[in-house]
């Protein structure tokens, strides 16, 4: 039994541990299936967005509100509430989940 030690050249491990996961990607308002984008903008922020952070703020721990199993329910709902013509993608979902990421980490800061 024992340790064993063995020489390793660095750069490979290096290189092998960076090419294990490719990067997310980061999706932004810009990648969101809208038909008019300055129109659809503002009714996704005005309309859709609201209602999302609302309905975070009332569950129990607001923390975990991008792993909660509702959270895609509520934003196909509101997504075809508002945007019926147009289906939601994975943009969509993501965008919610990165806003509200933003919100719950925002306000849990102390002042």
């Amino acid at each position: 039994m024992g340790i064993k030690l063995k020489t390793v050249d660095i750069a490979a491990v290096k290189h092998d541990a960076s090419a294990r996961r490719p990067a997310r990607p980061c999706y932004k308002n810009s990648h969101l299936p809208f038909e008019n984008p300055m129109r659809d903008l503002l009714t996704w922020r005005d309309a859709v967005l609201p209602p999302i952070i609302d309905w975070a703020g009332t569950i129990e721990d607001p923390f975990t509100v991008n792993s909660h199993p509702d959270l895609q329910d509520v934003v196909e709902y509101l997504w075809d509430e508002e945007f019926p013509e147009i289906p939601a993608d994975d943009a969509v979902q993501a965008v919610v989940r990165q806003i509200c990421f933003f919100f719950t980490n925002y306000y849990s800061y102390p002042i």
